[in-house]
């Protein structure tokens, strides 16, 4: 990994990976201005929708030496907040968490490398169902 490693270029590749997998979807970006769909009872896959959220954590030195030549080790989360209606049942939910955890599960794109996956079921947010995937996430980055 080289220097031109940037903060915006993490951001942009994961927010690339996410729209890539999920444009059949309702989408935002945190934090975009966005009004979630209208329920369509005859439709509920088509009222789901899920937002991207991108929080970079912590970072550690790696190594020492001249500048230009120190590797940082910086560390994050990919967050997919999913929400399908209420009162269909789980199903949907499920699906679109095990396709999140897919995409980001265990893989590495770009200078990306993703981990572990958890999945948290959150409190009802009006008529939505939510459920949070939180990705870990590390890339390198010399300075």
């Amino acid at each position: 990994m080289t220097s031109d490693v940037t903060v915006n270029d993490v951001t942009e590749s994961i927010s690339k990976r996410f729209l890539d997998n999920f444009g059949d979807l309702q989408t935002t970006l945190d934090p975009e201005n966005f009004t979630p769909p209208t329920i369509d009872p005859q439709d509920a896959a088509a009222s789901s929708w899920i937002r991207l959220s991108i929080r970079h954590t912590t970072a550690s030195q790696w190594t020492l030496g001249q500048i230009g030549n120190r590797k940082f080790q910086r560390k994050g989360l990919i967050i997919g907040q999913i929400f399908t209606p209420l009162n269909i049942g789980r199903q949907l939910s499920d699906q679109l968490v095990q396709r999140f955890k897919d995409v980001f599960e265990g893989v590495n794109f770009d200078a990306v490398e993703c981990y572990t996956a958890n999945v948290k079921e959150m409190v009802t947010e009006g008529l939505w169902f939510p459920v949070a995937v939180q990705v870990d996430f590390n890339y390198n980055e010399l300075k």
